[in-house]
């Protein structure tokens, strides 16, 4: 997170919650076991017309970015946001990872939105390497410009990256 604050400083209030759990030690991003805090690593994979992937998700009711929880075998948090698209049937061949640092982090602390303990989720910024996209494994799969993401930071991060 000290790298992602470097490059946007601006977000220091917006994740100071989480840099005081992670200051207090003992919170394990990659197995998620801290109660005080529920841990996501997302994907933002773009193709060559700069169009961003969306899947459909069974706990959503529309389209969002590929995310999910880290698993056992991830060992960092970049390889989670890889094991995630590859969950939604894309390859790991047909994907680069553009740099080891997030994207874009997004914290709420507990009790905000529908989480009751606190939430992290890390994005990490992938290009399509050809395109060809594998097989859906059950999940609906759409490209869309970034323009049609509602966050607005987070909607500008990615823009900002592809440029």
């Amino acid at each position: 997170m000290t790298s992602y604050l470097a490059r946007c400083p601006q977000e220091q209030d917006h994740l100071s919650f989480a840099m005081r759990l992670l200051g207090d030690g003992g919170v394990d991003l990659l197995r998620d076991q801290d109660h005080r805090m529920r841990v996501t690593v997302g994907a933002v994979l773009a193709d060559r017309y700069r169009r961003i992937l969306h899947v459909t998700h069974p706990a959503s009711s529309g389209w969002v970015l590929p995310t999910g929880p880290p698993a056992a075998e991830d060992g960092t948090l970049h390889d989670a946001a890889l094991r995630v698209l590859t969950e939604r049937g894309v390859s790991s061949a047909d994907v680069l990872l553009d740099g080891t640092h997030p994207t874009y982090i997004t914290a709420l602390p507990a009790g905000a939105g529908a989480t009751e303990n606190g939430s992290i989720e890390f994005l990490y910024f992938f290009w399509a390497a050809s395109d060809v996209v594998a097989k859906s494994k059950g999940l609906e799969r759409l490209w869309r410009h970034a323009t049609t993401l509602s966050e607005g930071n987070l909607r500008d991060h990615i823009i900002s990256r592809l440029k």
